[in-house]
């Protein structure tokens, strides 16, 4: 039959033409038929061989191969293919084979889930890809009443669909989004699927598509708007309160995500200390807002002020590098935060770009006190927390060796060292592709400021650095004394000294002079025949280093990779040991 020979292709790349199409499939057998679907929402084809064969060799072959970074989907449509259902809507079919368009739904595995809240252009496709997340699918199916149904190979697929799964953010191939319900088939409430689907209606269907749980009190104050974030056991929603308008964002915290009442009640603890210490700090300009609290049997929803321009290590993704004046502007904020926190015994112990929000005003926004902990009376912490990059010496000492005399503010100082390395050349200053010779990088304080981006970098910013970066704790700088560095008063002094005639009367024979210069009508040299056809590769090197130079390797320490490199809460002493054995 033609269902036989027909085959879909999804996750596409998104410039995929119907030749590309063909000339992937065309080793496998006579192609009658490319059918691209790429006019909204990511594309995906449908295939149609001239032999079942064929087609059923392409799905072998073809199913997870990468094509130009992108691992192609080759299925059968609807459970097609060899050996599916080849008679009438009457005629009898072997349990667990595919089905027509319209008829009664063949059950494939015992371990299926009801889906509803479903949007109008949410396909049997769309359904299959996004309940993957929980594991491998052998069926999915969609109907007109927005509900369907999904199929799993293994029964704990099917518990963690239902678990994680449920209201769920899904999204169409055309990009309509919907929050869908997903539980277990009971066999309580079976559709009747021999109807007509067009008219087909659902009498478990809920109306209503759940937000936040209906048991809180967050439903009466503010409405969803759409997902910004996700953590290891926390959602970050942007919503908006109904009264006002006024937008903020909501960290939703899953008391049950990592399973167990004890740790459910850890978890439980550990978020209203966080709280406890967001609400010591709020007031400051450049520490994040707590708005408000809600809490529940299973979640808790943090309000915070939202920021729209995201971390500050996005930012410098898309910028590569900053400049002195801006990261001085950054750094400036950094410390009056960290200041402020030290003023209040408190200890952030995870400072790093991610952890730094940037507000509509592109101003700092310290957040994530989840590794915060308030310091009485000098003590002193042992436990390791943070991300490596990041750590302080004094740190690492706590997880390799016992007696140590353990750390205090002094890792937040450090971190903003780090930080402000980053921020200047875009690396960070001890990254080594082996995490063990990284660590002992950090504890011997081993970084350098020998990379061509240090050549046009000033001597204040490199003394703070390097002030910041001290392996001895009680030797380092403290945030007080940061803010009187001179990279920060000079700038103060050489405002005060501004003088604005003067300045603008230096623009005036600025543009003088560009207008003198245009009307040289001074052009470059242009590019000779002989040169291009006796070193063409040279020409071609040059222009391309003009475009890429930024990411090209120009140091022994250099690597933007490193940025992407922070793994939090690694058990570094397991590490250590691991390595200690080999």
């Amino acid at each position: 039959s033609r269902n036989e020979c027909r085959i879909y292709v999804g996750n596409l790349p998104p410039d995929i033409r119907t030749k590309d199409i063909q000339d992937l499939f065309h080793k496998f057998g006579k192609v009658t038929f490319v059918d691209l679907k790429n006019r909204r929402g990511p594309p995906f084809a449908f295939v149609e061989f001239e032999d079942a064969r064929d087609a059923e060799d392409a799905v072998k072959a073809r199913d997870g191969y990468d094509y130009d970074g992108y691992r192609l989907r080759v299925e059968f449509p609807r459970g097609g293919g060899p050996g599916s259902y080849r008679g009438s809507r009457g005629s009898d079919r072997s349990r667990g084979e595919g089905r027509s368009n319209r008829g009664p739904v063949t059950k494939r595995s015992q371990f299926r889930v009801l889906v509803s809240g479903l949007p109008a252009s949410g396909s049997w496709q769309d359904l299959k890809d996004h309940m993957r997340e929980a594991g491998d699918v052998c069926f999915a199916d969609t109907y007109k009443d927005g509900t369907g149904v999904v199929e799993f190979l293994r029964h704990e697929d099917m518990k963690y669909a239902i678990k994680k799964l449920d209201d769920s953010r899904f999204r169409s191939h055309e990009g309509e989004v919907a929050y869908v319900r997903v539980r277990e088939d009971m066999g309580d409430d079976r559709r009747d699927h021999n109807r007509d689907r067009s008219r087909s209606r659902s009498s478990y269907s809920p109306r209503r598509r759940r937000g936040t749980p209906t048991y809180s009190p967050v439903r009466r104050s503010f409405s969803r708007s759409r997902s910004d974030s996700r953590g290891i056991s926390s959602t970050v929603r942007r919503c908006i309160e109904k009264e006002t308008g006024k937008e903020f964002a909501a960290k939703i915290i899953d008391l049950g995500a990592d399973g167990g009442e004890a740790s459910s009640q850890q978890m439980l603890d550990a978020t209203r200390q966080e709280i406890a210490i967001l609400r010591q700090v709020m007031g400051h300009p450049f520490i994040i807002e707590l708005q408000d609290v809600f809490e529940s049997d299973a979640f808790i929803f943090l309000v915070f002020e939202l920021c729209r321009h995201g971390e500050l290590f996005d930012y410098l993704t898309s910028v590569v590098t900053l400049s002195e004046k801006k990261t001085r502007y950054i750094m400036r904020q950094v410390f009056e935060g960290v200041e402020y926190i030290h003023s209040h015994s408190i200890v952030h112990r995870d400072l790093k770009p991610e952890n730094i929000l940037l507000d509509d005003s592109y101003n700092v926004k310290i957040t994530d006190f989840g590794f915060a902990k308030v310091i009485l009376n000098d003590q002193k912490l042992q436990d390791l927390c943070g991300t490596p990059g990041y750590l302080a010496p004094e740190t690492l000492k706590c997880s390799m060796w016992e007696n140590t005399p353990g750390y205090s503010k002094e890792v937040d100082i450090w971190a903003c060292g780090v930080i402000m390395f980053t921020l200047l050349v875009g690396c960070p200053p001890f990254w080594h592709r082996k995490q063990m010779i990284m660590l002992r990088n950090i504890m011997e304080g081993k970084y350098s400021f020998t990379s061509p981006e240090w050549a046009d970098i000033s001597e204040d910013p490199k003394d703070l650095i390097r002030k910041c970066l001290v392996v001895e704790p009680e030797k380092r700088i403290t945030a007080k004394e940061a803010l009187k560095h001179p990279f920060f008063t000079t700038t103060l002094r050489r405002q005060s000294q501004f003088n604005a005639r003067k300045k603008f009367h230096y623009a005036i024979l600025c543009v003088r002079a560009m207008v003198r210069i245009k009307r040289l009508r001074y052009t470059l040299e242009p590019l000779k025949v002989e040169d291009a056809m006796y070193d063409p590769y040279r020409v071609i090197d040059g222009c391309a280093f003009r475009v890429y130079g930024h990411w090209v390797k120009k140091g022994e320490g250099q690597n933007r990779a490193a940025l992407f490199e922070n793994t939090p809460r690694t058990e570094l002493h397991a590490i250590y040991l691991a390595n200690l054995s080999r």
